[in-house]
């Protein structure tokens, strides 16, 4: 089972000249895993909350596009808090952790980029649920 000292934080590579800036992340390199699915969120008011699950077997990467997401990651016992603000750093969440997200502003958008593609089973909504799979006494 994983905890949070197995969270990764990769930096993806800015290249910048005369015609503007590219950031770049390649499998195997600073994605860990083979993405199946990516999408963005946006959040409709400031100070939204999303998130709040776990995943069974799914990894995840998150990485601000704009805007500033604070990530709490929870093991069951013990939770951090990552403040993503730049779109060069990506935060690889591993299965069996719970995740939730705080949007600073309405104008920020998340990415997350998924190994597997969308299955309701894979998902773990209810927190004591969690701490169940996880073995964690109540």
């Amino acid at each position: 089972m994983y905890s949070l000292n197995d969270l990764s934080f990769d930096d993806f590579v800015t290249i910048d000249d005369h015609r503007g800036k590219i950031t770049v992340g390649e499998v195997d390199k600073e994605i860990r895993f083979n993405p199946k699915r990516i999408f963005f969120v946006k959040p409709q008011s400031d100070k939204q909350k999303r998130g709040g699950h776990a995943h069974r077997i799914s990894w995840q990467m998150l990485m601000v596009v704009t805007g500033t997401c604070v990530i709490t990651v929870d093991d069951g016992e013990n939770r951090q808090d990552t403040i993503l603000k730049s779109n060069k750093t990506a935060l690889t969440i591993p299965p069996g952790l719970w995740s939730s997200q705080l949007y600073k502003t309405k104008d920020t958008i998340l990415m997350v980029a998924s190994d597997m593609i969308y299955d309701e089973g894979d998902y773990i909504r209810d927190y004591q649920i969690f701490k169940q799979f996880r073995n964690i006494a109540n």
